[in-house]
């Protein structure tokens, strides 16, 4: 899909379908940090969650994405019906400067991303394993991290 075309539609199934689906985490940190470390966690998020490290996290997430749409189907959709497919950079940009949450299917039915809004990390559910090794790269090459929760979490394997 080379071109946008907004549309509005419900999401709210599609995104309470992925949600019971094994997850992955894109993030600036390497692996989830240890309980007891969670003060010293805390105060490296607000530092990340201020300016400039913010945008610098943001344009990483985008460019992430604008890449994966090179090789996938995207459409990018938010709770409130607004539905963009095959955004195009310039859209994407635009979609996490307004720091609302948002989510991005992957080929139609085969994973979803969703964001938060404010977050430094973006959440991959999918049963499938086929858009794992392409996304461990992509995030390598923004200096971003793919991890799995622990077990108890998630139920998959490791990207590979």
């Amino acid at each position: 899909m080379n071109h946008e075309r907004n549309q509005t539609m419900d999401y709210s199934e599609v995104i309470e379908s992925f949600l019971t689906k094994p997850y992955w985490i894109i993030d600036i940190l390497p692996e989830q940090v240890p309980s007891a470390r969670q003060k010293q966690y805390f105060e490296t998020e607000k530092y990340f969650m201020q300016e400039p490290q913010r945008s610098v996290i943001h344009q990483q997430f985008c460019n992430l994405l604008v890449k994966l749409g090179c090789y996938h189907d995207l459409v990018v959709f938010n709770a409130d019906g607004l539905r963009i497919d095959g955004p195009l950079p310039g859209t994407l940009t635009q979609v996490f400067a307004s720091r609302q949450p948002f989510f991005v299917l992957i080929d139609s039915d085969e994973a979803m991303i969703a964001y938060n809004g404010d977050d430094h990390n973006l959440t991959l559910y999918t049963p499938a394993a086929t858009p794992l090794p392409l996304l461990a790269r992509l995030a390598t090459a923004e200096r971003l991290f793919l991890w799995q929760p622990p077990k108890e979490k998630s139920q998959e394997g490791e990207p590979s």
